[in-house]
Parts: structure tokens; C-alpha cells; sequence
């Protein structure tokens, strides 16, 4: 097919290869993104961060799982496909040298795309002047628009299990695997941060459950609680816990599993934790930049 008509597939038997790799898997084998992921972003959900939920039978994925996917597939062709991070975005590249050719693919499980390194400056965040500087300073060690090697990629994937664990609130496992990615990769800045802004959590959690246990009346770690909390410039995040006399009941959001208290920690610092990560969450996205200043009297 493309011997017959190489112009419809822009000269290039790499596109014509990856079109009929990305093909089959959306046509024959249903792969698709995860549109809720779209709407709202949540690490909580280990299928969406990991291959297994585009091998299960839900055959959805997102820009951390499908172009894994498709690399290792490709790979195994004998391809020489890479994968390749932008900010907060994911895809993959065909990089050889004989013939010469390098080539940006986007596959979102519902199409192929192919895009020069620029759009991907400008999308899906636009690259701040200082970022544009850091990156010309890192020349080849930069973090983004460049393949990455073996040992990259398996600190990319746990880095991303940690990211996985600190949402669920396995916070302990989380700061293991940020650790092993920086053993691992200690050139990448962005591990070394996250390591940071957890211990900053965990810190912050075991300081308010401290404050809670001293100023609550017979406290109980193993009853649920109402909670309130606010964020202001000048006194930083403080709490309202309001313990409640009945257990956990299987209605209640502690009880699902994906968010049940690991070994050895309460639900009550469990909950904390939780009210700590989505304030920091609000404040300081995965994905963006430096975050401004909380509002006022911000309340969860």
C-alpha cells in the first residue's frame, strides 16, 4: 500500500508503519482514551497510569499508557520508537539513523497525529520564557523534546508509581518509589521536587493531626470525622475536626477500597492526609508551574 501511493502516507514508511500499528490496536483491538481524565485529572486510578487498564477489559488508557503501549509493541516490530515528555503530556517518537528520520506521533486511541517539536512548546501548556532558558542551558541532558534512554524510562514509570501511590495516600510507598526514581535518574530535577513537596505533606499532615488529638475531646483514630479547612496567607492551612460518635459505614468514602488506609496508618490521619493533598493539589498541579499565592480564606 505504500509502495503504490507513498505520497498519501507523506513519503514516510515510518508514518505508513505507525498508521497501520495504531490502526489495528484502535480498530481491531478497541483501545480508546479515558475521557474522564479529560474532564478531570486523577492519579488515583492505576489502570489510567499503567498498560494493565488498556490490556483489560476496559481497553481505556491516557497519554502516561497509550504511547507505552505503543512503544513496546513497536519495539518488538523492530521499530525505534522512543518516548518522549513534554509538559504534562506524553508521546512517542520514531527516531532512526539509517534512514535518517525523526518523527513526533500522537495516537489518543481514536486517530494518529504528527506534530514538529514546536506545537508541543505551545501544547497542552504554553512554555514559559524561563522554562525555554532552562531547557537550552541542559542542552543534551534537557528534560523534554528528546528521546529518552532505557534507564529514563524506568524512572519515568516509578516516578509515576509513586505519583500513583501518594494519591491513594500510601504516602510512605510513594516517597520508597520517588527515591528509586532518583536513584535511578538523578539528572531529572522534576523527581527530586516531588520528593520534596510529599515529605512537605507528610509533615504537614502529622503536624494538624497532632493539633487534632491534642485539642479533641476523647479522641478516637478509628472514627470517622467533619472537617473543614482553610488556607490564608498569613496562617497557612489550619483545620476544624469535628469527630463523630459512629464508626466508618460502608457508605462512607474511607470504606471504598482504592481509598482505604494503608497498614499502619488511622483513618483519621488518613482523612487529614487526604484534606492535605487536595489543598495542595489546588495549589501546586502536577502538571503546571510555580503556584501563585493561596486566596484568602479558601475553604475546603
Amino acid at each position: 500500500m505504500f509502495r503504490h501511493n507513498p505520497k498519501r502516507f507523506r513519503n514516510s514508511e515510518a508514518y505508513w508503519r505507525i498508521l497501520a500499528l495504531t490502526t489495528t490496536l484502535w480498530q481491531d483491538y478497541k483501545l480508546a482514551y479515558n475521557l474522564a481524565r479529560i474532564e478531570k485529572e486523577d492519579w488515583s486510578h492505576s489502570e489510567d497510569n499503567f498498560i494493565h487498564g488498556l490490556l483489560g477489559p476496559k481497553r481505556t488508557g491516557t497519554c502516561a499508557t497509550l504511547p507505552i503501549l505503543v512503544v513496546s509493541i513497536g519495539r518488538r516490530l523492530g521499530y525505534p520508537l522512543h518516548v518522549v515528555h513534554t509538559v504534562g503530556h506524553v508521546f512517542f517518537r520514531w527516531e532512526s539513523d539509517e534512514p535518517k528520520e525523526c518523527r513526533n506521533f500522537e495516537f489518543n486511541g481514536d486517530g494518529l497525529s504528527s506534530s514538529e517539536d514546536q506545537f508541543y512548546r505551545e501544547w497542552p501548556a504554553k512554555w514559559p520564557a524561563q522554562l525555554i532558558e532552562e531547557e537550552a542551558r541542559r542542552g543534551a541532558n534537557r528534560l523534554y523534546l528528546r528521546s529518552l534512554t532505557p534507564i529514563e524510562d524506568f524512572a519515568s514509570a516509578l516516578s509515576l508509581r509513586a505519583v500513583t501511590l501518594e494519591a491513594v495516600g500510601r504516602w510512605e510507598e510513594a516517597l520508597e518509589a520517588y527515591y528509586a526514581a532518583i536513584h535511578v535518574n538523578p539528572n531529572n530535577p522534576g523527581y527530586i521536587a516531588h520528593r520534596h513537596e510529599l515529605m512537605k505533606k507528610i509533615s504537614a499532615a502529622d503536624e494538624l493531626m497532632a493539633g487534632v488529638i491534642a485539642t479533641t475531646l476523647n479522641f478516637n483514630p478509628e472514627l470517622p470525622a467533619l472537617i473543614s479547612a482553610t488556607v490564608t496567607r498569613e496562617a497557612g492551612l489550619s483545620i476544624s475536626y469535628k469527630q463523630l460518635a459512629h464508626p466508618i459505614l460502608p457508605s462512607d468514602p474511607s470504606s471504598d477500597s482504592t481509598f482505604r488506609p494503608p497498614p499502619g496508618i488511622t483513618p483519621a490521619l488518613f482523612r487529614i492526609r487526604r484534606v492535605v493533598n487536595d489543598i495542595h493539589s489546588m495549589h501546586q498541579p502536577m502538571a503546571g508551574f510555580k503556584p501563585g499565592t493561596p486566596p484568602e480564606g479558601f475553604e475546603y
